[in-house]
């Protein structure tokens, strides 16, 4: 029995076969390959946001709860803010924010924040306030940040004028006593100083 030449047809067809065959024996090693190599879907990529606080120009402490918190992509951060003013007369102060890299800026939503909002602290009071951010799984696709590791965000207060009301228009505010309540050792107040 002779064989016939194969027709142009049919020659595609096997071209176009044998090469479904390779990826899909190539796919599992190149998988096992870029998973070995750090590739990772974007939600399970971890970032370290890193909060810096300054308010000289008020004369209030203000510091961050914690220095930093890594969070995955599109995972809902919770930070907290202590502000306290040692002063002896009442103050308002509003809060500004930068991030770091600009380019980063876009990518940190921020669901409660405390920026644009007028605080008010009597003389020795302290308050808490809370910060609700994630960063937007966008930021895996820029090209310019697909790298990055840490976003930095810095607030700064400085001086307001006290709002029409007299308090502060901070929604999420808890206000806290001027001094800690009985039982509060100094162990469980958050201190960064020396860090």
């Amino acid at each position: 029995m002779t064989r016939s030449a194969p027709t142009p047809r049919g020659l595609r067809a096997r071209v176009g076969a044998g090469l479904v065959v390779l990826a899909v024996l190539g796919a599992g090693p190149l998988y096992l390959w870029a998973r070995g190599a750090g590739a990772q879907h974007p939600l399970q990529r971890s970032l370290t946001v890193r909060f810096e606080t300054h308010a000289s120009a008020t004369g209030w402490d203000f510091r961050p709860s914690a220095r930093q918190i890594e969070l995955k992509l599109g995972q809902t951060g919770l930070a907290f803010f202590n502000l306290r003013n040692p002063g002896v007369q009442a103050g308002a102060a509003r809060a500004a924010y930068r991030v770091t890299p600009a380019a980063a800026d876009r990518y940190l939503v921020r669901v409660a924040c405390l920026c644009g909002q007028t605080q008010v602290l009597g003389a020795g009071e302290r308050a808490e306030v809370p910060m609700a951010f994630y960063v937007d799984p966008a930021i895996a696709r820029d090209p310019v940040l697909r790298g990055i590791r840490e976003i930095t965000l810095s607030y700064s207060f400085t001086k307001a004028d006290f709002p029409a009301g007299g308090g502060a228009d901070v929604p999420f505010v808890a206000k806290l006593p001027a001094h800690p309540p009985p039982g509060m050792t100094k162990g469980q107040e958050h201190s960064d100083e020396g860090t």
